[in-house]
């Protein structure tokens, strides 16, 4: 039976149509994503297993303990001119930008991951912001509300909404 016939007359004939029992069956499969912060060159910086809970009002990542105090390492003697990151779901690249440090007098106009942020509440969090020192200095889109970086989060388990910061503290103190 062609596939667009089955897909077609499947909403009223599903359970009979045994040719297309695979198709009928990845529908009901949920798909996750992959998540991944990446630098220009490809290598990753972090990723979803990494990645403790993103609060999707305030752009804040919880890492896994330690991270942050590894990635500012790895990367110490490049943050102070940027490094340039993105965040990638499945492969493809939905927000780009420039991982800095709080050292740093250089201005950047695009969304910003401070590594090491002066008014750093907790070791393992970072935030994505607009624009660096400031928010005044970004220029461009906001695409930190890309639906395809929600929707991968969400499939992955690893959005918190501001209300549960107690929780994420209490994961990340674990992690």
């Amino acid at each position: 039976m062609p596939q667009r016939f089955c897909v077609a007359i499947a909403a009223f004939i599903a359970p009979l149509c045994v040719s297309c029992e695979q198709h009928h069956a990845a529908s009901r499969t949920p798909t996750l994503s992959t998540v991944e912060v990446r630098t220009t060159a490809d290598a990753i910086v972090f990723s979803q297993p990494d990645i403790v809970v993103y609060n999707w009002q305030t752009h804040t990542i919880t890492l896994r303990r330690g991270l942050r105090a590894e990635l500012r390492d790895r990367f110490s003697s490049h943050l102070v001119t940027g490094v340039p990151f993105s965040i990638c779901v499945n492969d493809t690249p939905v927000v780009k930008g420039t991982m800095t440090t709080s050292l740093s007098s250089a201005a950047f106009d695009d969304i910003v991951l401070n590594l090491d942020p002066i008014d750093a509440v907790n070791e393992n969090q970072v935030k994505i912001s607009l624009g660096y020192p400031t928010d005044a200095w970004f220029t461009g889109d906001d695409l930190r509300a890309s639906p395809v970086l929600y929707d991968a989060l969400v499939s992955l388990s690893k959005i918190r909404d501001i209300n549960d910061e107690v929780a994420a503290k209490r994961d990340a103190d674990h992690w």
